[in-house]
C-alpha cells in the first residue's frame, strides 16, 4: 500500500485526526473543492442522461422500440468479439435448458427408459 493510501486509511479510522486534519483551512478548502467538482460532474452526467433520454424519445417517436434499441446500444459498445460470445455462452445455456426439458418430458412419458 501507498503512503497516502495508508494516511487516509488512518484518518478514516481515526475520529480525533480527522477533525484536526478537517479544522486545517487548506484541508477543508481541499474538500470543499473536492465536493464542488464531484457536484459538477454529477450535474454534468444529469445532463447527459437527459440529452440520452431525449434521443431514445426521438428514436420511439419514429417508430423504433426503445428497449431493443437500448440492448443494440449496449450491445455495439461492447464490442464485436464480446457479443459473439456472450451469444454463444447464451445458446450453450438455453441449449442445456431446453435437453434438460426434453430430458425430463422422456422420463415421465417412459419412466423405464
Amino acid at each position: 500500500m501507498s503512503d497516502d493510501h495508508n494516511m487516509d486509511y488512518n484518518v478514516r479510522k481515526d475520529p480525533e485526526r480527522q477533525h484536526n486534519l478537517l479544522g486545517n483551512s487548506v484541508a477543508a478548502q481541499q474538500l470543499s473543492a473536492y465536493v464542488s467538482r464531484i457536484e459538477r460532474i454529477k450535474g454534468e452526467i444529469s445532463d447527459l442522461n437527459e440529452d440520452i433520454a431525449e434521443v431514445y424519445g426521438e428514436a420511439k417517436s419514429m417508430g423504433f422500440d426503445k428497449k431493443i434499441l437500448r440492448k443494440v446500444v449496449q450491445r455495439h459498445m461492447k464490442g464485436k468479439d464480446t457479443v459473439v460470445e456472450e451469444d454463444a455462452l447464451v445458446m450453450a445455456y438455453e441449449e442445456a435448458i431446453q435437453a434438460a426439458k426434453d430430458n425430463m418430458i422422456r422420463a415421465t412419458r417412459d419412466p423405464l427408459e
